[in-house]
């Protein structure tokens, strides 16, 4: 019985682990034209459901998705708080209500990536990995 204890313990904390490596996993990404260098949750969340327009010096916000897979699922899940499937609703609703235009999104985050790189006040968010050089990490404060 102990053992099973201490190998349900186990697979417990390991579930958790993997919970806090993905929530890490995440770069929420700018193009080098934008002068803001960390940012809020609160604010993550309102620039990805259109309610914050403009970054700290009054420059445009052009929002980037990916349009499915884990990493677009837990940017979503973590910063957002939406599932995909919610926050793609609230997109719809938008356009038929006359409120908003949804973000431009990509398949893959080489495409992000390069969209964000070449457009001013672009914002997205890809895997944590080494970035390249053309665009820049904000730190996201909690």
């Amino acid at each position: 019985m102990k053992q099973h204890r201490q190998t349900g313990f186990f697979i417990f904390l390991l579930l958790l682990g993997f919970h806090s490596i993905t929530y890490a996993d995440i770069l929420l990404i700018t193009n080098n034209s934008v002068i803001d260098t960390s940012i809020s949750k609160g604010d993550v969340k309102r620039i990805f459901l259109g309610k914050k327009k403009h970054w700290s010096d009054g420059s445009p916000i052009k929002v980037i998705t990916l349009k499915t897979g884990a990493v677009h699922e837990n940017f979503m899940e973590t910063y957002v708080n939406k599932t995909p499937y919610s926050f793609s609703a609230f997109w719809r609703r938008a356009i038929v209500t006359g409120t908003g235009i949804p973000p431009k999104s990509f398949k893959t985050e080489k495409e992000l990536l390069r969209f964000i790189a070449e457009n001013r006040g672009a914002v997205g968010y890809i895997s944590f990995s080494p970035p390249p050089l053309d665009v820049k990490v904000l730190i996201i404060d909690k």
